[in-house]
């Protein structure tokens, strides 16, 4: 996958989630998708969007209103794909993660999907962990094995693995209290602690 295609695939992603609440997602039943194709098919808009957009219906933003939580999950996945395909760019390095850089014989779609699906599992286990199933659901689907963890520079798996978990460990503490574990919180933690201290300056 060119960059110009990664780029076309994080436009549909953006466009998807900002104009949804223009649409009501409904369960409809339809024949299953052909085999994805890794050398010629784009895993960011037919494998990974599609898994994405119910559990942002159903989990995070059942109107489509919650414009911070939806574009805090969109830039997060978006960053993992700039990261694990970044290794297979000329000069680009990515956001959370430098992998160096792999030759030009390895520059295939294939290899750049690979990597963005398992860099997508990485950052959506950490996004959504109660929905564990259903991203190992989306690796096995297309032939890949989520019990697959190398990390490296080398192979598309171990350089979707590390560039995933890369972007998920800093996601985590950014200052979003993702975890809800910031003030002091470490387990079962009903509320969100104010571990800010913020005070405004201003009355309502």
């Amino acid at each position: 996958m060119s960059f110009s295609r990664f780029r076309k695939s994080l436009i549909t992603l953006v466009c998807l989630f900002c104009f949804v609440t223009l649409f009501q997602h409904t369960a409809t039943s339809q024949p299953p998708p052909p085999p994805f194709d890794f050398d010629n098919g784009n895993s960011g808009e037919q494998v990974v969007i599609p898994t994405v957009v119910p559990v942002i219906f159903q989990k995070v933003s059942p109107s489509g209103g919650d414009a911070p939580l939806i574009l805090r999950v969109t830039t997060i996945i978006t960053n993992g794909w700039f990261d694990a395909i970044a290794p297979y760019h000329p000069t680009a390095v990515g956001v959370y993660s430098n992998l160096g850089r792999r030759p030009m014989s390895e520059r295939t779609d294939r290899n750049r999907n690979i990597a963005m699906i398992y860099s997508s599992y990485r950052v959506l286990s950490s996004l959504f962990p109660r929905e564990q199933q259903l991203w190992r659901d989306m690796l096995t689907s297309v032939g890949l094995d989520p019990d697959d963890d190398q990390e490296n520079n080398v192979t598309p798996i171990g350089i979707g693995n590390k560039a995933g978990n890369a972007v998920a460990r800093f996601r985590e503490k950014d200052g979003m209290n993702q975890l809800g574990d910031e003030g002091g919180c470490k387990h079962n933690c009903q509320e969100y602690a104010d571990y800010t201290g913020y005070k405004p300056k201003n009355n309502a």
